[in-house]
């Protein structure tokens, strides 16, 4: 009897490992291709749905129950739309421990965030050091091994992954530099988790690792500065001198370590900064005022026939993917999964911001945005409304602690 209250401790213990694991695998980061990775991912879930069996305490708010019930569809439709065991499987073992984590007691769940935080600063300084290493030539006597594509997007273009140690670094046809990729398939992934990151400790009100803000100015990616800006929106207003005080010395040490730099990398920071995608999707926003026209500039002319083309009906319940297809934004998803499927999203994140702050809902509705309408796919699996979920909980959970230590 005692060995097996011994056991059971040790897996009430571990099971915010566990269900990092779970959320490392669902996200699709480096652990999931890895030739172990399976092994990792059934210790996640198993160890997620152990604990949940085992705790003696639940949260079993209104609020979860919505937010479990339409996951829950989600998770039948989901089903549904899979045409193989092997993807019956997979959306079984996602989305199976999701529906158990809803419940857990929110000191659990700050477990699981502080560990996924530490797992995300881990991979933003190794990132950022071989990133910088790769601006002077140095990463060539740093050991590595080559890993071929993870999508079939990166499989047709023949892009393949350098991995340093444990860091991988995405290297494509048009690369002129490496960013910085953290755990993930693209840089611009890592920088919506590190923009996550970064918004839940700001109302956390913890204090910022300085790795999160320098790797995610080294993915050259977009979406990890508009999550900041959605973060500090309000500041930007109640505090305005000091903003503009901010972004006057950020624009000119920036200013600065730009034209310090040679040519030929003033060229390529120029290009990844900007030229490389934004350069396009604002011109073509602002010539057509067409939200579809810019977000063309992101697709395959295949893939915007196959949109155009599909009936209501086929819309609603969604057709089947193909993998010539390019179009990653909220059209992208309705082809996959229909209007239903979205419906279903939808409601997800609306009930995942519930109880929270005006500002913060604020702040996560427009990064929940910006994903559906540039990476919609993330929605396939439940990392964004997962740490939307985390942030509102944990926000209520930190500013309860703060009211009974008072």
């Amino acid at each position: 009897m005692a060995k097996k209250t011994d056991w059971n401790k040790a897996i009430l213990k571990y099971a915010p490992f566990c269900a990092v694991l779970w959320l490392l695998y669902a996200m699709n980061t480096i652990f999931a291709w890895i030739p172990f990775g399976v092994v990792l991912r059934i210790v996640g879930v198993f160890g997620v749905l152990a604990a949940s069996y085992l705790m003696k305490s639940h949260q079993t708010s209104k609020s979860r129950r919505a937010m479990a019930f339409y996951v829950f569809l989600y998770f039948l439709w989901a089903l549904i739309k899979m045409g193989h065991f092997l993807a019956f499987v997979s959306i079984v073992m996602t989305f199976v421990p999701v529906l158990c984590l809803l419940f857990w007691p929110n000191d659990k769940l700050h477990e699981v965030y502080t560990l996924f935080r530490k797992v995300v600063i881990f991979f933003a300084i190794g990132s950022s050091i071989i990133t910088i290493l790769s601006f002077v030539g140095l990463t060539s006597f740093i050991p590595h091994f080559e890993l071929p594509g993870q999508s079939a997007l990166h499989t047709n273009k023949d892009d393949f992954y350098q991995v340093f140690i444990i860091f991988p670094q995405l290297n494509t046809v048009s690369s002129v530099m490496m960013r910085a990729c953290g755990m993930m398939e693209e840089p611009g992934h890592f920088a919506i988790v590190l923009g996550f990151v970064y918004l839940i400790d700001r109302y956390l009100h913890r204090k910022i690792n300085p790795a999160i803000i320098i790797c995610g100015i080294l993915t050259f990616s977009s979406a990890f500065f508009l999550i900041f800006f959605f973060t500090e929106l309000w500041n930007f207003f109640r505090y305005w001198k000091k903003t503009i005080l901010y972004l006057a010395s950020a624009f000119l040490v920036g200013a600065v370590i730009y034209t310090s730099l040679p040519s030929d990398a003033q060229d390529a920071v120029r290009f990844l900064a900007y030229e490389r995608n934004l350069e396009k999707v604002t011109e073509a926003f602002s010539s057509s005022g067409s939200l579809d026209e810019a977000l063309d500039e992101r697709s395959n002319s295949y893939a915007n026939r196959v949109y155009d083309h599909m009936s209501f009906s086929q819309k609603l319940i969604g057709n089947e993917w193909d993998s010539d297809m390019i179009l990653s934004d909220y059209r992208g998803f309705i082809v996959k999964m229909g209007y239903i499927g979205l419906f279903f999203v939808i409601m997800i994140s609306l009930m995942s911001i519930s109880g929270a702050s005006f500002q913060l809902k604020v702040s996560l509705l427009l990064t929940l945005f910006l994903i559906i309408i540039h990476r919609s796919w993330f929605f396939y699996e439940p990392f964004p409304y997962f740490m939307s979920f985390l942030a509102c909980t944990l926000f209520k959970y930190n500013r309860l602690s703060q009211c009974l230590n008072r």
